[in-house]
């Protein structure tokens, strides 16, 4: 037992460690507005949650957070959006605040994957016009490990996201999601990136950190 606990926090050390060297990366410093869309449905287990927050809050690690640098939102979904954990771009203006808050979120492991209310509840309610700062970027990630019950909602929603000129990034984890639905999320294949479990998302965090910062110019990861 003691082994297992030294093994769980040498794993967890090293994902932090990995986001303490991407903050020291010169594509960090920029400004935008940063959603997440986190699923928190029934085929995801409380410690898979629990693994997903950690890779949000290493993601978030990369970036000076604060009122006049990256602000981030947040909400998670299973079949309704859960609005009562929403974060929004103004609730936190310190780092600090916004892991802890994160970390908070609750897992309510809802039977139902309706991707498309989170990305429609997203674009109008938390980097709409009235909330983002004018002219800085507009970037928003979907964490999710299984294909939405109505795709073409997903899609639909998706593309009205993207014509907003807010640039989407789809993470798909474990075998149960398709590509055409990432890419029907994203928009760009280059902009999907895929993991085989929950374990596996911190070799993705540095990839995420600069495509997020440079608008998804960079290339898909293998």
């Amino acid at each position: 037992m003691r082994l297992l606990c030294t093994l769980c926090f040498l794993v967890q050390l090293s994902i932090f460690v990995v986001a303490q060297n991407i903050s020291e990366c010169d594509y960090c410093w920029r400004s935008m507005e940063l959603g997440i869309i986190l699923d928190s449905s029934g085929s995801i287990s409380n410690p898979e949650f629990n693994k997903a927050k950690l890779f949000i809050q290493n993601f978030i690690g990369a970036f000076d957070i604060g009122p006049n640098a990256v602000r981030v939102a947040l909400v998670h979904y299973g079949q309704p959006v859960h609005e009562a954990d929403a974060i929004y771009l103004s609730s936190y203006t310190n780092k600090s605040a916004l892991l802890d808050a994160i970390g908070q979120v609750t897992h309510w492991a809802t039977l139902y994957t309706a991707t498309w209310n989170a990305i429609q509840f997203m674009r109008e309610k938390q980097l709409n016009d009235s909330c983002v700062r004018p002219g800085l970027p507009k970037v928003c990630v979907v964490i999710t490990d299984g294909n939405s019950q109505v795709p073409r909602r997903t899609r639909t929603q998706a593309a009205l996201t993207r014509a907003q000129n807010i640039t989407m990034f789809a993470i798909g984890v474990g075998q149960s999601i398709h590509d055409q639905e990432l890419e029907n999320i994203a928009g760009n294949i280059s902009h999907v990136a895929t993991v085989d479990n929950f374990d596996q998302l911190h070799t993705i965090i540095q990839w995420l950190a600069k495509e997020t910062c440079i608008g998804g110019q960079g290339r898909r990861p293998e």
